[in-house]
């Protein structure tokens, strides 16, 4: 089935690229994407995901409203939640042992967030999208605990 037919609650990172300046493609494709599935089923609820305070999650930020790009439009967003660095390296690792999913901590967070969500609605299909791979963080030591 397409996600626009179920009527689905989907999560989805609000996120930058690694290591760039610009706003990367990641909240290009998420405003991108959040609009064709509100166009094809407006019931669906696009829930965001950015950092909590002082947090610093690779390849998600949290953008003060001044810094917004024009592409983002807060209207088309259900809601906005924050997620904390050590939960997405939890539940990173834990897609890693568990799930035998190699992912970065976005992922994590990504995942964690929808997670968050899962246990608050039900009767839902949730999507958390994966999106980066966890060499990256071989050498951080966020995957020795």
């Amino acid at each position: 089935k397409n996600v626009w037919r179920l009527g689905v609650l989907v999560r989805w990172g609000m996120a930058g690229r690694h290591g760039k300046c610009d706003v990367g493609a990641s909240l290009y494709m998420y405003m991108g994407v959040s609009r064709f599935l509100k166009q094809k089923n407006p019931a669906i609820q696009i829930i965001g995901l950015q950092p909590k305070d002082g947090a610093s999650i690779p390849g998600i930020r949290r953008w003060p409203k001044a810094y917004l790009p024009s592409i983002y439009q807060a209207e088309e967003v259900d809601q906005v939640i924050d997620i904390d660095q050590r939960d997405a390296e939890t539940t990173m690792r834990q897609l890693a042992t568990e799930e035998g999913i190699f992912c970065g901590v976005s992922s994590g967070g990504s995942v964690c967030g929808a997670l968050h969500i899962a246990s608050n609605v039900s009767n839902a299909v949730i999507v958390a999208i994966i999106c980066d791979r966890g060499d990256r963080y071989l050498s951080t030591g966020v995957f020795d605990n």
